[in-house]
């Protein structure tokens, strides 16, 4: 009886519970659900044992079971793996499985005399968000606390952060590799030290980002010069119902300026979403981003656009690498830190702080790194962690947070 070798590539990740399979092919970005059942899961459960190296005998009988024929075609005609005549090949393949190893966590090394320098901790640092202060912002969701779900300005309460004390924890990562500031309040026009804010961060090396609602642009940019400056963004955030008159001034006033301009349209229904999508057009927006906002009674609005589905999730891009990533932290929140302007630091605003402003950054990181809270913080809770889609699927985002529900899809209830 003829015999074949039946392995799968080292790309293709194979994912068993609950009575199904999925097949996923992180190069082409296709995966399918099978049925484990009769033949196939006694295939698959050859695969699964690592001593196999991801390839099984097959025979010429095997192949008579449809079931088993199907799935064993779709691996060939997706490239995820094949079937070869073992008669061809001296010895079975060997194939390295996608298994994800990490040789220590931070728990492991704190048990060790390894210590992690400050350049390797500052390494892990991407992004800070600074609340400076400034006056509440004119913003028609100021009763939502819209920054727990992605950054905006927020009501302050009049706290400011002092100059000299920000400016000294900002010197901390010069030399980082940071890669941006978010500079936000409050309304950052009237935070009184502005000026001299934006003069002491000039020399970082990130991107620096200032946040401020339309409704509280300035109608003259000429006193802030700095925003035209190098590696300088201004992101102004729209929310409804709309001031068009104002809206349309600041629309003018900056496509004359040589300010490099970001558009962040926050909707809490479909006809905002219109809206916004309107604006940009008759606008010409180049870089304009529409984000929905979870109000506590427009989550239809999430179920029907924000919600995953099985084809959702297979038809994500993701790289083996992806895969492995979001297996030990969390993409949204890793290498994020939030100073507020009470002095607080956070690594998520929904979240207990992490520390304060007087405290070392390096130390802060490390705190950090060693909970579960937001840069850790996984699919490895229930429902999602009885999911046969649970790597393939997003890291929980704030909108699982801001919507208390664990798994935003419309695979397990």
């Amino acid at each position: 009886m003829k015999k074949y070798w039946l392995y799968l590539e080292p790309y293709t990740f194979l994912f068993e519970r609950n009575g199904h399979i999925v097949i996923f092919n992180s190069l082409s970005n296709q995966g399918k659900k099978f049925k484990n059942n009769g033949r196939i899961e006694a295939v698959v459960n050859q695969m699964n044992d690592i001593n196999n190296m991801y390839c099984v005998d097959i025979t010429e009988a095997d192949l008579k079971d449809s079931d088993l024929l199907d799935f064993i075609n779709y691996i060939r005609n997706t490239y995820s793996g094949d079937l070869i005549d073992n008669s061809s090949f001296a010895k079975k393949p060997v194939v390295f499985v996608p298994k994800f190893k990490i040789n220590k966590t931070i728990e492991q090394l704190q048990e060790t005399d390894y210590k992690l320098t400050s350049d390797d901790v500052l390494s892990y640092f991407n992004e800070l968000s600074i609340y400076i202060g400034g006056s509440k912002p004119t913003s028609m969701l100021s009763d939502i606390p819209v920054y727990k779900q992605f950054d905006y300005n927020c009501d302050l309460e009049s706290q400011q952060l002092p100059i000299q004390a920000v400016l000294s924890f900002i010197s901390q990562i010069e030399h980082a590799p940071l890669g941006i500031v978010n500079i936000l309040g409050g309304n950052i026009f009237t935070y009184p030290e502005l000026h001299d804010f934006a003069e002491g961060i000039k020399h970082i090396h990130a991107i620096k980002i200032f946040n401020t609602c339309y409704n509280d642009i300035p109608d003259n940019l000429t006193p802030y010069e700095f925003l035209s400056g190098e590696k300088v963004k201004l992101k102004v955030l729209v929310d409804f119902p709309l001031n068009s008159k104002k809206f349309d001034h600041v629309v003018s006033l900056i496509k004359s300026s040589k300010i490099e301009v970001e558009w962040l349209f926050a909707i809490t229904s479909m006809d905002e979403y219109e809206s916004a999508e309107r604006l940009i057009d008759e606008n010409i927006l180049d870089k304009a981003l529409i984000k929905p906002v979870f109000t506590g009674s427009n989550l239809q609005l999430f179920k029907s656009n924000v919600y995953l589905d099985e084809e959702d999730i297979l038809n994500t891009r993701l790289s083996r690498d992806d895969i492995f990533v979001k297996q030990v932290l969390n993409t949204y929140d890793f290498g994020k830190l939030i100073l507020m302007a009470n002095g607080k630091v956070y690594a998520n605003a929904n979240h207990q702080p992490i520390g304060i402003l007087d405290e070392p950054i390096v130390e802060l990181l490390l705190k950090e790194m060693s909970n579960n809270n937001s840069w850790r913080r996984i699919r490895n809770q229930e429902p999602c962690n009885q999911c046969i889609f649970q790597w393939l699927c997003p890291s929980p985002s704030n909108y699982e947070l801001a919507i208390d529900k664990a798994n935003l899809c419309s695979v397990l209830s």
